[in-house]
Formats: C-alpha cells, structure tokens, sequence
C-alpha cells in the first residue's frame, strides 16, 4: 500500500513536471495560425494531462501544501487558469486532445479545489464557464460527460455553501457570510466572493444548468 507521505511526493513530482512545460508555453509569443497546434497547444495538452494525472493518485489531503505554506499546487493551478485565459476557447473544442485533457482537468479542479476556483477574479471565472458551456454544446459524448460532472460538481459547491447560509436565500450576502462557520477567514471570504459572482451574473450558470438538462 502506498503511504500518504509517497502520494504527496508524486503529487510534488508531477506538479513540477507540470509547471516548467506550462510557463514556457506561457512566455512564448503566438505562433502563426497554421502552427498554433504544434507549437503551442499541442504542448499544452501533455500540460494538462501531467497535472491532471498528479492530481488524481487519490485519497490525498491537499490541505497539506496549505497547511505548510507550500504555493506548489497554486502555482499549478494559476498556470493552468492563465493557459486556459491565453486561448480561444474554440480551441478547447477544434482539437480533440486538447479537449479531452482540459475538461478533464476542470473536473478535477471542479471537484477537489473549489477553495481556489472561488477565489478567481470574475472574468476568469466567467471564462471558465464559458467552456464549459461550449463543451456542452459540442458533440463529443465524453466531452458532454465531462462537463456535466464539472457542472455538478460546481453546484454541490454551491448548495453546500447555501445550505450553511440561511440568509442567503434572501440574497443578504453579508449576513449569510457573518454566520458561523468552520473554515477560516480567507475561505469565508473566497466564498463570499464566488456567491457574489453567481449572483451578479445569474444567467451563466442558467444557462449551463440548462444546455446540462
């Protein structure tokens, strides 16, 4: 059985793997339009794979990097939403294995860091689920698939947060973010400030919700 201890470590490994690749694409200039898949996206498709990969050994505490004041997995994560930001979101659906590997990818950022997708400033946030929508309305059965439990998950997020807030369904923000909570004050206020994106742009998440149904 391997310990948490040697998860962690290939967690570490394949993040750091990740992130040289990922800023060196990030620090090139655009290609030319006929060599943007082999010099750009192409690379960033093993990217995306690498992190989702090191993310996914399974049963790891990530609150550990917190924990000890390591930026190694936000680091990662903040390369991966500026990889996202620098494309054109119809590439996430032109090429199939940058698709496969991006919506991969969100879904697991969806699921196991929300903490860090909620403290995104909005446009990115909206960027993000401007994808997702696209890849609802793509034809790809396992694209589809994959944004639906992006999307779930975003949701249970949601009405985990709401459940713990009551006054929330009055729309009082501030009230809802004064109850008492368990997490700490960066969470209550990442939190705080993702309710506030839904609630500012409640037609997005409409119309995710909607193309899901």
């Amino acid at each position: 059985m391997v310990s948490n201890c040697e998860k962690l470590r290939r967690v570490g490994v394949g993040i750091d793997a990740f992130l040289s690749p990922g800023n060196r694409i990030l620090a090139m200039g655009e290609p030319p339009k006929y060599q943007v898949f082999p010099h750009r996206l192409k690379g960033m498709s093993l990217c995306f794979r690498l992190l989702k990969n090191a993310l996914c050994v399974g049963l790891v505490n990530f609150g550990v990097f917190q924990l000890y004041n390591d930026p190694t997995l936000e680091d990662a994560l903040n390369v991966f939403v500026k990889l996202a930001m620098s494309t054109h979101s119809s590439h996430f659906l032109d090429y199939p294995k940058l698709s496969s590997s991006y919506y991969s990818l969100l879904e697991v950022a969806m699921q196991d860091h929300m903490n860090f997708v909620s403290g995104l400033p909005p446009s990115v946030v909206y960027h993000l689920l401007k994808t997702l929508t696209d890849g609802l309305t793509g034809l790809d059965t396992m694209i589809c698939t994959c944004c639906c439990n992006t999307l779930d998950h975003l949701v249970t997020y949601l009405f985990r947060i709401g459940s713990r807030s009551p006054a929330l369904s009055n729309g009082d923000i501030t009230s809802a973010v004064s109850l008492k909570r368990r997490h700490n004050e960066v969470d209550r206020q990442r939190e705080q400030h993702f309710l506030q994106m839904m609630i500012d742009r409640p037609d997005i998440l409409q119309t995710v919700t909607w193309l899901q149904l």
